[in-house]
């Protein structure tokens, strides 16, 4: 009985340790992210989330066309830079 008790107690521990981090990588992307989200708002468009570790993408209408923001791919094997923003507009 006491090994199960020992068995729940070290889950709800990794259950909590999780959850924590969790709440912490949330609270610094939301900092990190918090461009887009404003550009998102100022157009009157939407943040879209693309996964944990990559940037969203932000999409809105702007006059007559769809426009999606976010940042470019990094190449594969090209000296490191930095981060490029790319723009799609469909008209």
């Amino acid at each position: 009985m006491s090994a199960v008790v020992g068995l729940v107690v070290i889950v709800a521990g990794f259950y909590g340790v999780i959850r924590l981090l969790a709440t912490a990588g949330s609270a610094i992307g939301g900092v990190r992210h918090r461009p887009y989200k404003i550009l998102a708002k100022k157009y009157r468009g939407r943040c879209e989330s693309r996964g944990f570790s990559e940037p969203p993408t932000v999409s809105f209408r702007h006059r007559s066309s769809n426009v999606r923001v976010g940042l470019a791919p990094v190449i594969a094997g090209q000296q490191p830079m930095p981060p490029r923003t790319r723009v799609v507009a469909r008209f």
